[in-house]
């Protein structure tokens, strides 16, 4: 483990690096039922299950409007598991010192992405803003609570639309956005959760231009449940995508974390698509698929839960979901130093304090055999 800052009570980033070889202990997941392949393991509850879905509608970005309102989305999350809001008060900590290690970088064009207050007419006031961003071969994509903004690489403005208008919810919000590009469909994907239907909205470009057509497919959660902050991956074959579910609007009780694997080449073509789902699971907590980096049938998850954890879960999806085959999960539980629920962390020139959340894992990538993630703990300095 390598850990990275140094401040009074302390905030920091661990940053975990896994060379993935062959493990011979793991847990397996298929159509319902578990096997284990070592007898010092014991084995899991998690499912997978079979699904099918069409898009629920097909959406003309360049047609939006790009004029408009956005109410505020206020959900606040319960404090005990879904992190803690963003308003702490506290006295001014000394910062820490820079590293002595020095970067160059060059930039050869800069320019600015959505604003928090109006943007083109469209409201953006929620809070946290959950800022995403996306670059493809021509194009610049942000997506925050609210808006998405699309430019060209060299920063002219092409597009901004509501969220809400982009995923086709009518007056109903979504939020948690995420966007990326896929350079090996070379096709760019989305997601949103909708708190009042309880589903997550998943977007896929038709082309390579996020300006134009898109798909939109509508994944439910279990049970009504509202599928808080949804986490989005590809592979090679599979769309990813992992979410906490809670009632009543994501206000309520936490009922588990679920995940869905998909079919990525019917979503990319627009047909009825087979997805496998897990979950929910009440001993699980944000199961965090990595960004395949390197090409890849098999996606990747990290989980160390949202404190007080000495493992890290490490999990495998493999096969492809199809009308008539599932695709199947392993995991291995690796020993990590404790974690602990980081304390608010102190910023310079101001009394008010961020808001770290919790321990969940915030990002993750993996790379020509190597997964790397990372977290926020706390530590008290020596």
């Amino acid at each position: 483990m390598k850990r990275l800052g140094s401040l009074g009570f302390l905030c920091l980033v661990a940053v975990i690096l896994l060379s993935l070889v062959p493990i011979t202990s793991a847990h397996d997941s298929v159509r319902g039922t578990t096997e284990s392949a070592s007898s010092a393991i014991p084995d899991s509850t998690a499912k997978g299950l079979a699904d099918g879905m069409a898009p629920r509608t097909e959406v003309n970005v360049s047609a939006l409007p790009e004029a408009g309102s956005a109410r505020t989305l206020d959900i606040p999350p319960p404090a005990s598991l879904n992190g803690k809001r963003s308003d702490r008060e506290g006295p001014a900590r000394t910062p820490a010192q820079p590293s002595s290690q020095s970067f160059q970088t060059t930039i050869s064009t800069s320019f600015d992405g959505l604003r928090y207050g109006d943007n083109s007419g469209i409201s953006n006031t929620y809070f946290p803003p959950d800022v995403q961003l996306a670059v493809g071969p021509s194009h610049v994509v942000e997506m925050v609570n609210g808006v998405v903004g699309t430019w060209t690489k060299q920063g002219t403005s092409l597009q901004v639309v509501s969220l809400k208008d982009f995923f086709n919810t009518g007056s109903e919000e979504v939020g948690d956005p995420k966007v990326f590009y896929d350079s090996s469909s070379s096709r760019w994907f989305a997601s949103a959760f909708h708190p009042v239907a309880g589903t997550v909205e998943v977007a896929v470009s038709q082309t390579g231009d996020p300006t134009g057509l898109w798909w939109i497919y509508t994944v439910t959660a279990a049970a009504g449940y509202c599928p808080d902050q949804p986490i989005l991956a590809v592979s090679n074959d599979k769309v990813m995508i992992s979410a906490n579910d809670f009632t009543s609007e994501c206000t309520g009780d936490f009922m588990g974390a679920e995940y869905f694997a998909i079919n990525k080449a019917e979503m990319v073509a627009g047909r009825y698509t087979y997805y496998t789902y897990w979950g929910p699971d009440t001993l699980l907590f944000s199961v965090h698929p990595a960004h395949m980096l390197s090409s890849s049938s098999d996606i990747y998850m990290v989980s160390v839960w949202a404190g007080d954890s000495s493992i890290v879960r490490l999990f495998r999806i493999t096969g492809l979901p199809t009308e008539t085959d599932l695709a199947s999960t392993q995991w291995w539980d690796l020993p990590i130093s404790p974690t602990k629920e980081p304390p608010a962390a102190p910023q310079l020139g101001s009394t008010y304090m961020l808001d770290p959340t919790d321990a969940r894992v915030t990002d993750a990538f993996f790379r020509q055999g190597t997964l790397w993630f990372s977290f926020t703990v706390a530590c008290i300095p020596s």
